[in-house]
């Protein structure tokens, strides 16, 4: 599990993260991860709503359809998601079995 958005920042959570998106030639990214889960289209929209900040009439949505939607690809091949439990997390896989068996 990494911790990409500390606790913190509260209900700015959503907007930091979206701020740290970024759109290019190949797709969607955050650092060296491939984002997939929404179109171009629907992304571009979240991204919108979730950089105006909490007080956008649709960020709690946008926040809530990215966390559920989107997976994040490294190099590698290993897929994650988004994980939001106080801080915000990406959690691969792996992550997930590991709470199973725990």
């Amino acid at each position: 599990m990494k911790m990409i958005v500390d606790g913190c920042n509260g209900i700015y959570i959503p907007k930091l993260f979206a701020e740290r998106v970024e759109s290019t030639c190949t797709g969607w990214r955050l650092g060296d991860l491939t984002i997939t889960g929404l179109d171009d289209e629907r992304m571009e929209e979240n991204l919108v709503a979730l950089r105006q900040g909490p007080r956008a009439p649709d960020y709690w949505e946008a926040w809530d359809e990215m966390v559920n939607a989107l997976s994040f690809h490294n190099v590698a091949g290993c897929r994650m998601t988004l994980y939001p439990d106080g801080d915000l997390f990406l959690m691969s896989e792996d992550d997930v079995l590991m709470e199973l068996d725990g």
